[in-house]
């Protein structure tokens, strides 16, 4: 293991040494939280070969990525420009059937990943449809925002896929928040917000 660039350790946490583990190196490993960086929350470890491990053939991938058809991307620069304070500095791009944004230039290859970036939506009809990965990653930048505590009964009914009510001023896409961390997403009409977060997540 070894450590990582100062601006990546700037917005991560130490990895965590457990009891019995064979390295005390772990704490180079690095832990993303939400409320730290953006993201749902992820591991990294930079680890570099010894002198006794044999170098293996490095393999250029072409690029998987393809770009979005007019319609698709019509419909998204109308919503970043109708419900975001600032457009992302990332591509939006296509990964087999998904539109995902990401937020750096290495390739996308072909196989072997199961995800790439952050799940962005879908447009059906001429119309961008949010994803629940969205919210999660960047929540913050919404200009509507419906900021829950602890206190507030809507939170629970939130988490529970339920409607909630919201000021009347208020339509239009909004993310959810609680102390500032994104929790989802919903859209907002004549004082009530219709739920977007997950089933599967619900309580």
């Amino acid at each position: 293991l070894v450590p990582v660039k100062e601006s990546l350790a700037s917005v991560t946490a130490d990895g965590i040494v457990f009891e019995g583990a064979r390295s005390s190196d772990l704490n180079l490993c690095r832990r993303f939280y939400p409320h730290v960086s953006r993201g749902e929350g992820q591991f990294i470890a930079l680890m570099q070969r010894d002198e006794t491990s044999v170098k293996k053939q490095t393999i250029v991938y072409k690029d998987a990525a393809k770009p979005l058809s007019k319609d698709e991307k019509a419909a998204i620069d109308e919503f970043i420009s109708k419900n975001l304070i600032e457009k992302p500095d990332a591509r939006v791009v296509k990964h087999g059937e998904n539109i995902v944004i990401i937020q750096h230039g290495c390739p996308l290859m072909p196989k072997s990943v199961f995800m790439y970036g952050t799940l962005m939506g879908e447009v059906q009809k001429g119309v961008f449809k949010p994803a629940h990965h969205f919210f999660s990653v960047y929540g913050r930048d919404f200009k509507n925002k419906i900021e829950l505590d602890a206190s507030d009964t809507r939170l629970a009914r939130y988490l529970a896929g339920e409607e909630i009510d919201v000021d009347t001023s208020v339509s239009g896409w909004c993310s959810v928040t609680y102390r500032g961390v994104p929790l989802g997403g919903g859209k907002a009409s004549g004082g009530r917000l219709k739920n977007h977060y997950p089933k599967g997540l619900r309580n």
